[in-house]
């Protein structure tokens, strides 16, 4: 969420501390789903993480709509959605990885995962590109700026709403729990 931090310092006007402890949670939450995550896609297949993960990423992103002054609520409200942001992309990953080992040939899994890889960064490094275009379209244009990145907000949060839909056919959970029994 790039976009979020440029309304936390230049639109609400948190200050460089304020937005330094709000993102080092997204650190955080990353780590601590990390592991769980991975259990979960064992136990349940990939397809229940996807789905909860992208709904959960909704959610969140509709979270940053509601920051709106630099004071010490709108900080704790950030840094939550930054740990849940990161802990949630972290189990979309895992859930994506545990899919991309089902469907890559052992012999040679290499133009699997480096086709799928690539498939992944062409579109995290483009929806940016779209988003800050909009942007600038948008201010350009005289939308008040708080309001542009609400929007912004808005449509990140439907996009992650509908990211699970082409993935609900890719482990159901049947096959995982009979192809990989939880140990510890």
């Amino acid at each position: 969420m790039p976009f979020a931090i440029v309304v936390m310092r230049r639109v609400i006007g948190m200050s460089d501390a304020q937005v330094l402890v709000a993102t080092v949670a997204s650190f955080v939450g990353g780590l601590l789903a990390l592991y769980a995550a991975g259990r979960l896609a064992d136990r349940v297949g990939s397809a229940p993480v996807f789905r909860w993960s992208g709904l959960g990423l909704a959610a969140l992103s509709l979270g940053f709509c509601f920051l709106e002054e630099p004071g010490e609520g709108s900080v704790a409200l950030a840094a939550a959605l930054f740990c849940g942001v990161a802990a949630l992309a972290a189990a979309f990953g895992v859930a994506d990885t545990n899919v991309l080992f089902t469907l890559a040939p052992a012999a040679n899994p290499a133009p699997v995962l480096t086709a799928a890889t690539s498939a992944a960064a062409l579109s995290f490094a483009a929806a940016p590109h779209v988003a800050g275009a909009a942007l600038e379209a948008a201010l350009a244009r005289g939308v008040d700026e708080l309001l542009a990145y609400r929007v912004l907000f808005v449509v990140a949060a439907a996009a992650f709403a509908v990211s699970w839909i082409p993935l609900r056919g890719f482990g159901d959970g049947h096959e995982a729990t009979a192809a990989a029994p939880l140990s510890d």
